[in-house]
């Protein structure tokens, strides 16, 4: 959304996104940010093309989440502002988070590498890499470690000549990618006949 609204100029002059930016980061300067970025925290957040700005932000909004369960969560809600906002207290809120993570941590636990034919590496690796993206997006990072630790542990191909690549791949591959690239090369030249 913020992208969205960041290629459209509102009435105040300034990208529509100004309706829904979110707080600076402290210890920013104000120099070291572009001017577009400049524009956004300096447009008014009141005022009669602010109320413009902001009917729009929401006009858009509706029209994104029309027909969704996104729309329940700010029918009743006139101001674009406080649209998105009740939008990011109910998806990326503290509760919201909280289950995140749970579902994160749960697919670590149950997913396992064991055949091409039921459950293929690519699905495989993806899952854990979208289970580690959502723990660090949410305050939980994996260090590097615990990324591979998991990546072998839980490739559980029964292949003789898979398992000593795992072997091989645990002294060779200090990263979680370069383990992934050296395997998914394996897995194609056992199982695929590609080299």
């Amino acid at each position: 959304m913020y992208i969205y609204l960041d290629s459209i100029i509102g009435k105040s002059g300034a990208p529509l996104s100004y309706v829904i930016r979110k707080d600076l980061d402290e210890g920013i300067e104000w120099e070291s940010l572009d001017r577009k970025t400049q524009q956004i925290y300096t447009a008014p957040l009141e005022g009669f093309t602010y109320n413009i700005d902001s009917k729009r932000v929401l006009t858009l909004l509706k029209e994104l989440c029309l027909d969704t369960e996104a729309e329940t969560w700010f029918r009743n809600i006139k101001c674009g502002r406080e649209a998105m906002k009740a939008l990011q207290i109910h998806y990326d809120g503290p509760d919201e988070s909280k289950r995140r993570k749970e579902e994160a941590r749960a697919k670590l636990k149950n997913i396992y590498y064991k055949h091409e034919g039921t459950f293929t590496f690519e699905k495989f690796v993806t899952n854990l890499y979208d289970a580690f993206q959502i723990l660090e997006r949410d305050g939980e990072p994996l260090y590097e470690e615990e990324k591979l630790r998991l990546l072998f542990t839980k490739s559980q191909n029964a292949h003789p000549e898979f398992k000593q690549e795992i072997v091989i791949c645990r002294s060779k591959c200090s990263s979680f990618t370069s383990a992934v690239i050296y395997l998914k090369i394996v897995v194609a030249r056992f199982f695929f006949g590609r080299s």
